[in-house]
């Protein structure tokens, strides 16, 4: 059955090591090449995109995939920025992009990781004119599939979390439990919950 496990801290030589492992050194080379990519495309006359805050820019088998984040204002505090759930993808063999099936929860302040081909997507903010606060969401992207699924709720919800997807794990660690920063860093979460797949590859939409 997949759940989360809750711990406030995670012993740090043994993150260290899972870090060090062939996997995360994968995970480490991706991101690495998303912002070359994206440097590239960006000083080099690629598309022109909206301009956004706080989103996500991931790599699945060699292309971008930039998804949610804020527009219009940098601080999602006030009514100038809004949130977005665009998700689009980037081909750099073709230098062109395509639009792909919107997230479920338009966010900013997520956190991301990419495992087996998906890209999951935990916490993050949201306002409206009806309420502002942060997110126990979790979301999973398929690119292979162009299709959204949903994992268990997060025990608690965060925004500017550090996410990693390790041995059948998703962490999901620190951030912050306010708002728009509110509280300053005496809000700071020391936080680090767990979801451990269900061992048959099951999921919970």
């Amino acid at each position: 059955m997949d759940f989360w496990r809750q711990t406030f801290t995670i012993a740090a030589k043994d993150l260290r090591a899972e870090l060090r492992s062939k996997e995360a050194i994968n995970a480490s080379f991706s991101f690495a090449l998303t912002i070359l990519l994206l440097f590239s495309f960006a000083v080099g006359g690629g598309k022109d995109k909206y301009d956004s805050s706080a989103d996500i820019a991931a790599t699945v088998n060699g292309k971008i995939y930039l998804i949610g984040g804020r527009i219009t204002a940098n601080n999602i505090g006030g009514y100038a920025a809004s949130n977005v759930d665009v998700v689009e993808e980037y081909n750099p063999a073709t230098d062109s992009w395509r639009a792909m099936n919107r997230m479920p929860s338009a966010r900013s302040g997520q956190g991301w990781a990419t495992y087996q081909g998906k890209i999951y997507v935990a916490g993050g903010e949201h306002h409206d004119y009806h309420i502002e606060g942060v997110l126990r969401d979790v979301e999973v992207f398929d690119p292979a599939a162009n299709d959204w699924y949903r994992l268990p709720a997060l025990p608690t919800g965060r925004h500017g979390v550090n996410v990693a997807a390790f041995n059948g794990k998703l962490f999901v660690i620190g951030g912050h439990t306010v708002f728009a920063g509110g509280g300053g860093h005496a809000l700071d979460s020391p936080l680090n919950e767990v979801f451990e797949f269900a061992p048959a590859g099951g999921r919970t939409n």
